[in-house]
């Protein structure tokens, strides 16, 4: 067994029951920051050291700066986010830091807004080593991606050496700029009431629509959502494995677990009266029509785990997830239901991204996988 710390706003667990090749997926793929206020997915997954404080990481050392390298202290590069983001107008909503390798490797989420709109917040990352392991690091997005295995990413992501000629404050107003340009439409949306009403009717048009042509009246499983419509009477009844799919629904925020018109899509779906759902030697899950017959998609079994409501479900899921990896600790796009090891593109970073968001969901429910 392994050791896993995975934190969240709601939770900070160790769980010590987590199969191996199940941490050694999540290991490789960062939590995913979600930004929107009210969210749980705010985190930082620290594979190896420990959450901490702002207060701890300033007792840690700077170790003595030489001619080639001049180590930036941990709490510069936080004081220097944190003096920026005022600066732009923006409030400090959450954030975590973590510590790694004895204070020598610093890791942080900051999740920020500004005051004007209170919707949809933005995520800063931010990343520094005393040991020459890797240069000042900040990404920042809706999203980032922030792990203590150096997994580091988001829409924009600026990196320095080493050297005493480090701007910080240049630094941090570059991520600041990048984020207030690309989402610049978006508080224009918010703001703009005449375009937010304008956004509400076309919603409220596009729902309607869902309701009076794709809600299929099925013989076996009652009224179900068809995957495709032309709006004259054809659908088709299919899924596919990507996302958003009809598996999905409840993931992407249409409607919840408990919506029957859904359950009984569900049912319909992890059926084999779906021509995509697939029964094998090794796994059964939902495949697509982009791959070969009968290969069954990582990413379709992982967003059945997300939307399940039955914990031994979930653990089937994970179970069946961490064995039909090939031994390469990656999941992939497919695998065949009967040979894991016949795939589609050996690394697919999305249905490994999904598969740290179910494993942290599942700590956070209080469960523990054997």
């Amino acid at each position: 067994m392994y050791h896993l710390q995975i934190r969240s706003k709601r939770v900070s667990t160790a769980v010590t029951s987590i199969p191996m090749k199940a941490v050694s997926i999540v290991a490789n793929v960062p939590t995913v920051t979600v930004a929107r206020n009210g969210g749980d997915n705010m985190g930082l997954m620290m594979c190896d050291g420990k959450f901490v404080s702002r207060d701890e990481i300033a007792l840690v050392q700077t170790p003595q700066a030489t001619e080639s390298w001049k180590p930036v202290p941990h709490m510069e590069v936080i004081d220097a986010v944190t003096d920026v983001v005022k600066a732009h107008n923006w409030q400090i909503l959450d954030e975590n830091f973590g510590l790694a390798r004895e204070g020598q490797k610093m890791f942080g989420v900051m999740r920020i807004n500004k005051s004007s709109s209170s919707e949809w917040s933005r995520c800063i990352g931010l990343r520094n080593s005393h040991d020459k392991s890797f240069a000042v690091g900040l990404s920042a997005g809706i999203n980032v991606r922030v792990c203590s295995n150096l997994a580091f990413g988001g829409t924009t992501v600026i990196k320095r050496r080493h050297t005493s000629r480090i701007e910080l404050t240049e630094l941090v107003d570059i991520a600041m700029t990048e984020l207030e340009n690309e989402f610049l439409m978006l508080e224009t949306v918010c703001e703009n009431n005449s375009l937010a009403k304008e956004c509400i009717v076309i919603r409220g048009e596009i729902d309607e629509g869902i309701k009076k042509h794709c809600v299929i009246e099925h013989g076996k499983y009652g009224k179900i959502y068809a995957c495709e419509t032309d709006g004259l009477g054809n659908y088709t009844m299919i899924d596919d494995a990507n996302v958003p799919s009809l598996l999905s629904i409840p993931y992407i925020g249409y409607t919840d677990e408990n919506d029957e018109i859904y359950n009984n899509t569900r049912s319909f779906l992890l059926s084999e009266d779906n021509p995509y759902y697939f029964v094998g030697k090794y796994a059964k899950g939902i495949g697509s029509r982009h791959t070969p017959d009968g290969y069954i998609w990582h990413m379709s079994l992982v967003m059945q785990g997300l939307t399940s409501t039955d914990n031994a479900e979930k653990k089937e899921l994970i179970d069946m997830i961490v064995s039909t990896d090939a031994d390469t600790g990656y999941l992939h796009e497919g695998f065949h239901k009967d040979n894991p090891n016949l795939y589609t593109r050996e690394w697919f970073t999305w249905p490994n991204s999904l598969f740290a968001e179910f494993v942290e969901k599942w700590v956070d429910e209080g469960m523990q996988v054997e």
